[in-house]
């Protein structure tokens, strides 16, 4: 009888386990399905751009057929770079923004070369390139949001919004080097890693409840001021988006800059997360708390709320945070 209880529980931590893996594999499907309409609809635009251009020109079933094919080409290869991915769920995310940015400039660049007819080329170009970049920024805001979105850990009871507070006020006791704070709005929380007076850098997490719906978004920010690099891709001064380091060329002393977050928490990490939840407050081995560093702390906290039964939503600005309240 002991053994099949030990099989039975065993199990149970297994279909949980996979549950909480599916429940961060969700977004993927959403993600390929708007990239690869959105690459479907720019095609067809640019189609519908190069046969407006010219609209008396003597062109064969096989030229049309051969400029639909083309305009289509980003789609399609959306579709099997996203249909291919066997990585996390960062790296598909990755992807898609990359499949998202890329094909359609491409395209556009081809299509200038290939639009004929007695209008002129450039208006069309602009008004097609900015509205690719307005429509890469809507991308970006909502698939930091939908992407990283972590429910409540199964079997666990909601806690009320007092004692979830009184939860992550609990974090320094433990041993964790961070702050916790009010913010300027009643339901506001901020929590800061607490970084050597002389590294220059700040980490702040601005923390807002909504009860209704049991969940705490939170807005990730860091930032630096005439600090040391941490390594070498930060030490690295080519544009962002070059690939590899390059030694030949001279390094940053010192790196100044702010930048707003969305942290994809890694689920087989959050789970390895060793916090206990003991009424109003938190456990933590001292010495793992006073190992973790201040990229670690996003994952602090969504264990904090995941385990106390409450959603973490990550946004990147306050609009993303009011707008997801009045739904």
């Amino acid at each position: 009888m002991t053994s099949y209880s030990r099989r039975h529980d065993q199990r149970k931590r297994c279909l949980s386990r996979h549950r909480e893996l599916n429940a961060h594999a969700v977004s993927k499907p959403r993600v390929a399905v708007v990239t690869i309409l959105y690459l479907t609809l720019h095609g067809a635009l640019v189609w519908w751009w190069l046969e407006a251009s010219a609209p008396a020109r003597a062109a064969g079933p096989l030229v049309l057929s051969g400029t639909a094919a083309v305009c289509l080409l980003p789609a399609l290869l959306g579709a099997l770079v996203l249909g291919l991915h066997g990585g996390s769920a960062e790296q598909y995310l990755a992807k898609a923004t990359a499949c998202f940015l890329m094909p359609p400039v491409l395209l556009l660049f081809w299509a200038a070369e290939q639009a004929s007819g007695d209008a002129p080329v450039w208006p069309y170009v602009v008004a097609i390139a900015s509205g690719h970049a307005i429509a890469f920024v809507l991308f970006v805001l909502w698939a930091a949001v939908a992407t990283t979105r972590v429910g409540p850990a199964r079997g666990t009871a909601p806690a009320s919004a007092r004692d979830l507070v009184a939860r992550l006020r609990s974090l320094p006791a433990t041993g964790l080097r961070c702050t916790v704070a009010d913010g300027d709005a009643p339901d506001e929380l901020l929590v800061d890693f607490a970084f050597p007076d002389d590294a220059r850098r700040s980490h702040r997490f601005v923390l807002t409840f909504d009860e209704a719906r049991r969940t705490v978004h939170a807005i990730e920010q860091e930032g630096s001021r005439g600090a040391k690099p941490r390594d070498d891709a930060e030490a690295d001064m080519r544009p962002p988006g070059t690939v590899g380091i390059d030694p030949a060329r001279p390094r940053a002393r010192q790196v100044s800059g702010t930048a707003r977050l969305a942290t994809f928490l890694e689920p087989e990490r959050l789970a390895a997360v060793p916090i206990r939840v003991a009424g109003a407050r938190v456990e933590l081995p001292a010495s793992w708390a006073r190992e973790v560093e201040a990229k670690d702390l996003a994952y602090v906290l969504g264990a904090v709320v995941t385990r106390s039964g409450w959603t973490l939503q990550p946004v990147l600005f306050g609009f993303q945070r009011r707008a997801r309240r009045h739904r």
